[in-house]
């Protein structure tokens, strides 16, 4: 009876951890959380495989221009580095002073929605060399 009980309290403790580490990870880019769904299943919260993917590699401080596939509708970017900038239809530069006129590249993008969007083509950056993966949807 004792090994039981203690070997209960080792999965409870094992379980708890597990959870704890799950959500703390969930936290964080292309990581996901499984959660039970209400019938017992675990519920579809990973993403489908991309229909198209590039990969551009970043020279540190140099640009680079990556053309919207037509018809996409999503990007979701991945990166190598801690630092890249994204802007589109112009080109991209690391910061080097205050913007305020609304023209600044964005730090670090997760994703983007293309729909209704103008984006013809992105333009991205690092200070690093490094590679950037960008996922598109259609």
């Amino acid at each position: 009876m004792k090994q039981t009980g203690l070997l209960s309290v080792m999965v409870g403790l094992v379980s708890a951890a597990l959870v704890l580490f799950m959500v703390g990870v969930g936290a964080a880019p292309n990581n996901f959380v499984l959660d039970k769904a209400t019938n017992s299943a675990y519920s579809s919260n990973v993403r489908p495989i991309p229909a198209y993917v590039d990969a551009v590699v970043l020279v540190a401080n140099t640009a680079q221009s990556q053309l919207v596939p037509t018809s996409a509708r999503w990007v979701l970017f991945s990166s190598s580095c801690g630092v890249i900038y994204v802007i589109k239809n112009a080109t991209a530069a690391v910061p080097a002073a205050t913007t305020t006129t609304g023209a600044a590249p964005e730090l670090n993008p997760a994703a983007y929605d293309l729909r209704g969007n103008s984006a013809r083509y992105l333009s991205l950056i690092s200070p690093y060399a490094c590679v950037v993966t960008m996922a598109f949807y259609y």
